[in-house]
């Protein structure tokens, strides 16, 4: 049973693409759509490459997910003033090589992608109508026995603020993954466009998404409450376990209802994220985040 779910995990998630989402799920669990989240600055760059913050400090972040069985994913984000980057792996477990008739060969596999994130901070950043905007390229690389793909995929953003009866708002439109694949036989690219939508109620900050991806639609729900300057409470669910097929990546399974706390001791934030996964295992999610 364990082997034919990891191989069913394998065939259809491990390709070019695919995987760029994994992160994306589970940065889900640290508010994707909130635009008031002060913590974890470069994380947003998996998902929305535009920086509300734009001192000169120096930021850095790193984090752990563990998902079902040896399957797991590891990132490193920082920047310097404005040029931000990221670093992530998808590691998919190791797998023993079973051979046309059903039998093992004794030959072990540990499938890993790689990919790499960079900002473009000499791209006009002007703000045309008072509208910020964002790009971010994405270089992807995959191999596994004979098969290797390296992909090329852009994300853009377009960010508005506002103020309704002195309260803050902000609103994004995101267009990610849109790119190629050198091997003609990698899945095409999981194209999503996205809105979102946030408010600034001081120490609550609820926030709403949606998004159509691959002919999916759904929305996402989440909240921020501030409990003192140390601990945040994180609630959050995504409507896209609902609409679940069979065959799809692991990135839909990690939906549905998650939940999380943010500590934060001067210059350091902690992050412990649970998003259940109802089918599989459940995501446990650490971050880190410092500041200089």
């Amino acid at each position: 049973m364990i082997l034919k779910m990891k191989i069913f995990i394998l065939l259809f998630s491990f390709t070019t693409f695919d995987f760029v989402n994994i992160p994306y799920s589970g940065t889900q669990a640290l508010l994707k759509d909130n635009h008031f989240l002060k913590h974890f600055e470069t994380n947003k760059i998996f998902y929305r490459p535009i920086f509300i913050d734009e001192t000169t400090k120096i930021k850095i972040s790193s984090g752990y997910t563990q998902y079902i069985l040896d399957i797991n994913t590891l990132y490193f984000a920082g920047n310097y003033k404005k040029f931000y980057f990221a670093i992530f792996s998808y590691n998919a477990g190791k797998f023993e090589v079973i051979d046309s008739f059903g039998f093992k060969t004794g030959e072990i596999i540990n499938p890993t992608h790689i990919g790499f994130i960079l900002n473009f901070p000499f791209i006009p950043f002007k703000k045309t109508f008072e509208i910020q905007k964002g790009l971010a390229i994405k270089v992807l690389y995959v191999k596994l026995k004979e098969f290797s793909s390296l992909a090329l995929a852009f994300d853009f953003s377009l960010l508005k603020e506002f103020l309704f009866n002195e309260i803050p708002l902000r609103s994004s439109l995101d267009i990610r993954n849109l790119g190629f694949s050198t091997n003609k036989k990698a899945s095409p690219a999981p194209y999503e466009l996205s809105f979102s939508f946030s408010a600034n109620l001081n120490k609550f900050i609820p926030s709403t998404g949606f998004s159509y991806e691959e002919n999916l639609f759904s929305y996402r729900l989440s909240f921020l409450y501030e409990l003192n300057k140390f601990l945040n409470i994180i609630l959050n669910y995504d409507s896209r376990r609902k609409d679940l097929v069979e065959f799809e990546g692991l990135h839909r399974v990690i939906t549905g209802f998650g939940a999380g706390l943010i500590l934060t001791i001067k210059r350091v934030s902690l992050s412990y994220s649970y998003i259940p996964s109802g089918i599989l295992e459940d995501l446990h999610k650490i971050d880190i985040s410092i500041s200089f």
